[in-house]
């Protein structure tokens, strides 16, 4: 039998194998069948559920039948177990039932697919279950006895833990690598301070170059005060340092405040690791308060750049409340190393004090080494940085007022003085520098309108593209907005399509040209031009940046695009009319009808 023969007998008997099983299979059973009564609640869940989360019960809702869910997860198929598993994941609450309980226990004893379901839905039910849990905690399967700490991390998360009480000195000295990493999460988790467990969790800490999870110096970090002192005591010890520095760093910021003088030594150790895990020891002191300031600025003068970066890090997380370190932190701008002065600039912007000092130096920092997040840092200042802004772009090269066009587009209207300047750029013949030129231009708004003409020279000359160019004449107040409308006018049908195009992904700033932009969509030859009219129609009612999510939109403009598009919903043509059905269907929706 020839080779294609055999490839049909195969794709035949396939095809019939399929059509018997499509005729046998078990009906499909929706998510409503478990419980009739409870259809009207609307709570059948989605595939987009995640699994991996124990949702908070809603005891305002009908709780799970346990019994339904029992008889499908029973079922031996697998479309019925999930559903209903993705039932049981919502926020309907389910209560401790015994043959349930029993059911997802002996899952859990065979290591199948059904493993972590039973795992998450004995969380869900409670420390009520923890009858079932017990014996698994001395069990010869280290799988059984793994997955009851993860259970029982889950129930101490939820705060009924103590019910469980697993031998914790041996689980943590267990054999199996994988029991004993769930051992140390489960002490991670906040456990009463243990004399025995804490000498075991000191007795197996090795040298580390930084700490993981799970861990022993975590779970002492989590044991309370007492666990904590056995922590700080390790400091002393040069082989165990980091351990000590990287469990504190999860101790409770409250506790850390009181070690500060302790832990701020370490921060100007030679060690770079060293150094690295006592900031980040003193790292959650920033939540809280600004006591670890002094010591984390001390870092700003050390040696090694990753140090440096670690503490810079600190400050950005702080923001504002850093502020009193920025007299370290301007030091930094003169640094070889440009990622310490780019992340050092970024944080002036965020303190925004001292200006006097930080304007000046920020922008020699854009003009001088081309820091373009310096150039931004300026602009978070407001009027006060134009004088430094424009002294700097003046002294600058091309290179440097490249970077300090950041600062004109981050000011917006404020930099109205630096629209001349602005001009010259666009008129020069440095593409990107009339990108970045345009840009700014946009933000400055409608006394950036002497720009017009330039812009309107340079998208005729194909300088500026007229995507850019339409989009910022846009911005440009009453005299720029002409100047679209003037360009609609055109006779050039691809100047014409160009400019439509570009509008019609211009949310929320195309009402002004409503008349013209309806014209072009009805007489236009070409239908893509109609139909980016169409679209342009369409999102003059958007937020700028955010289509179609305008729910404050003007009803006059509403019932005015309404109107326009409901006259192309019998056009000719099936793309113009599917798009005005399409966009009407999408206001009704919205509630715009």
């Amino acid at each position: 039998m020839s080779g294609r023969r055999w490839i049909a007998v195969v794709l035949a008997i396939g095809g019939a194998g399929y059509l018997v099983w499509f005729a046998t299979r078990p009906p499909e059973v929706v998510v409503a069948d478990l419980e009739p009564e409870h259809e009207a609640q609307e709570l059948e869940p989605t595939l987009a559920t995640k699994e991996r989360e124990i949702p908070e019960a809603n005891v305002d809702l009908p709780p799970l039948d346990p019994v339904a869910l029992l008889a499908e997860f029973s079922s031996n198929d697998f479309q019925r177990q999930r559903k209903a598993y993705l039932l049981a994941m919502t926020p309907r609450p389910l209560h401790y039932d015994k043959p349930l309980a029993t059911w997802l226990v002996a899952h859990l004893k065979s290591g199948g697919w059904l493993t972590h379901w039973g795992r998450t839905l004995l969380g869900k039910m409670g420390a009520d279950a923890a009858e079932h849990l017990r014996p698994l905690f001395t069990s010869d399967n280290p799988h059984e006895r793994r997955e009851a700490l993860k259970i029982a991390s889950r129930w101490k998360k939820q705060g009924s833990a103590p019910r469980v009480n697993p031998p914790l000195l041996a689980l943590l000295q267990d054999g199996d690598r994988h029991v004993k990493n769930a051992a140390w999460l489960y002490a991670g988790s906040g456990i009463p301070y243990d004399e025995e467990v804490a000498n075991h969790l000191v007795s197996v800490m090795e040298p580390v170059n930084g700490v993981g999870w799970p861990g022993p110096e975590i779970a002492l970090a989590r044991m309370g005060p007492k666990g904590i002192a056995r922590l700080v005591a390790l400091l002393d010890d040069s082989e165990l340092v980091l351990n000590a520095l990287g469990g504190l760093a999860h101790a409770p910021p409250s506790e850390l405040t009181k070690l500060q003088d302790r832990i701020a030594p370490f921060i100007r150790d030679e060690d770079e690791e060293v150094a690295v895990n006592a900031i980040w020891a003193l790292a959650p002191l920033e939540g809280d308060s600004e006591a670890s300031i002094p010591a984390l600025a001390g870092a700003l003068g050390h040696e090694s750049v990753v140090v440096l970066d670690a503490a810079l890090q600190i400050f950005e997380q702080m923001g504002p409340r850093g502020a009193k370190a920025a007299p370290d932190v301007l030091q930094l701008l003169d640094y070889d190393n440009d990622k310490i002065v780019t992340r050092a600039a970024g944080i002036l912007g965020q303190f925004k004090t001292d200006p006097e000092a930080v304007m000046p130096a920020l922008a020699d920092a854009a003009k001088d080494d081309v820091n373009e997040a310096a150039a931004a840092a300026l602009g978070a200042f407001g009027a006060e940085a134009m004088p430094h802004a424009l002294r700097a772009y003046a002294e600058a090269d091309d290179d440097g007022r490249y970077a300090l066009l950041l600062t004109f587009r981050a000011l917006g209207p404020l930099a109205k003085e630096a629209v001349p300047q602005l001009v010259a750029a666009i008129e020069g013949d440095d593409a990107m520098m009339q990108g970045r030129a345009v840009q700014a231009l946009a933000t400055i708004g409608p006394d950036a309108a002497s720009a017009i003409p330039s812009i309107r020279s340079q998208m005729t000359a194909g300088e500026i593209a007229t995507n850019t160019g339409v989009r910022t004449l846009m911005q440009l107040g009453p005299e720029g907005r002409a100047s679209v409308i003037d360009l609609l006018a055109t006779k050039d049908d691809k100047e014409r399509r160009d400019v439509v195009m570009a509008m019609s992904w211009a949310y929320g700033g195309t009402a002004f040209a409503l008349d013209d932009l309806d014209r072009i969509a009805r007489n236009d030859r070409d239908t893509e031009t109609r139909r980016a009219a169409l679209q342009a129609v369409y999102v003059s009612m958007s937020v700028p940046r955010r289509p179609w999510t305008n729910p404050k939109a003007d009803p006059v403009l509403v019932a005015r695009v309404r109107r326009i598009l409901e006259a192309y919903t019998q056009d000719k043509h099936k793309r113009i009319r599917n798009y005005a059905v399409g966009a009407l269907a999408e206001m009704k929706a919205k509630g715009k009808n």
